[in-house]
């Protein structure tokens, strides 16, 4: 036998209580999340989603967003520019400087790099 089973059969008064306190605060964290999750879904319903550029595709707006910025701009005003959640933003970046089209200065700035500049002048 344990020494949890052993105490449980002793009747331990403190044993009790701590597993009582833990369940609490089990369905408590439960309850909290669920507030939560509808908070988060009541907002975004009124509010919807803001896109800045809904007619391209998600790359090309980060992109676009990014090269009409001047000296660039910060991950959180793009996440709150484009619409796009966090981790969708990571990623889209991640690919574009993986790819050569914008690099990261000071601060945690993305800003355009002068060749997708000039490929985009190309293109108008």
């Amino acid at each position: 036998m344990t020494t949890r089973q052993e105490t449980i059969n002793k009747g331990s008064l403190f044993f009790h209580f701590s597993n009582r306190v833990h369940a609490n605060l089990l369905v408590f964290a439960h309850k909290a999340s669920e507030v939560r999750q509808a908070v988060r879904r009541r907002i975004v319903g009124e509010m919807g989603p803001r896109k800045a550029c809904s007619n391209r595709p998600s790359t090309a707006c980060v992109l676009h967003t990014i090269r009409n910025s001047g000296k660039g701009i910060h991950p959180a005003a793009l996440a709150q520019t484009t619409g796009y959640e966090q981790r969708k933003l990571d990623r889209i970046l991640h690919k574009l400087f993986k790819h050569g089209e914008i690099m990261i200065e000071a601060g945690g700035v993305y800003a355009a790099t002068s060749a997708s500049v000039s490929h985009a002048l190309r293109e108008h």
